[in-house]
């Protein structure tokens, strides 16, 4: 991730994260289709991740930094 572009997501009030490589648009591109959905349904889909200190395991990074 570029640093403007890291820059442009935090002026936007957001957390940056490196997703991986762009071969893995389409899968964000679908799960963010389904979060819309979720969403337009009246649903809240940040109820389907439980938070990370009770969620198990240790947190890995999809990319190294």
């Amino acid at each position: 991730m570029s640093a403007t572009v890291g820059r442009l997501v935090r002026d936007l009030g957001c957390e940056p994260q490196n997703g991986g490589p762009l071969v893995r648009a389409g899968l964000l591109e679908a799960v963010a289709a389904f979060g819309v959905g979720l969403y337009a349904a009246g649903e809240d889909p940040a109820a389907m991740f439980p938070p990370v200190d009770v969620a198990g395991g240790d947190p890995v990074r999809a990319v190294a930094e």
